[in-house]
């Protein structure tokens, strides 16, 4: 083949992937797309919520006009046994994560306990 039929066969080529590359960019760039991948986004971050709380806004004042609901989770919130910071427990409240993790009784003296297994 011939240096100039081979030369121009390169640049046929090369023009016909930068018209790829402008069609391509044109698509990704068009209006349509971009209201496509927000509307996307948009659905994703709603996850199903109803009409009535799916913006931040919404969520926000349902939280304010319901103070009763979020004070109730506030303290259902603090009603938990901490893993990563000391925490001031009742007795009953004590008793009840051990309870809750299998340990039991966490007043049992486990001295006597072993002391009278072994015996």
């Amino acid at each position: 083949m011939a240096l100039d039929t081979r030369i121009l066969a390169t640049v046929q080529q090369i023009g016909a992937d930068i018209k790829a590359l402008v069609a391509a960019v044109a698509l990704r760039a068009s209006t349509s797309y971009v209201d496509s991948s927000i509307n996307s986004l948009r659905n994703e971050l709603r996850g199903g919520a109803s009409a009535a709380i799916d913006t931040f806004k919404e969520v926000a004042d349902q939280l304010a006009a319901d103070e009763t609901a979020a004070a109730a989770l506030a303290i259902s919130v603090g009603n938990r046994v901490r893993f990563d910071a000391p925490q001031t427990l009742t007795a009953a409240q004590m008793l009840q994560a051990c309870q809750n993790i299998g340990v039991g009784n966490f007043d049992q003296d486990l001295l006597a306990a072993y002391t009278a297994a072994k015996a």
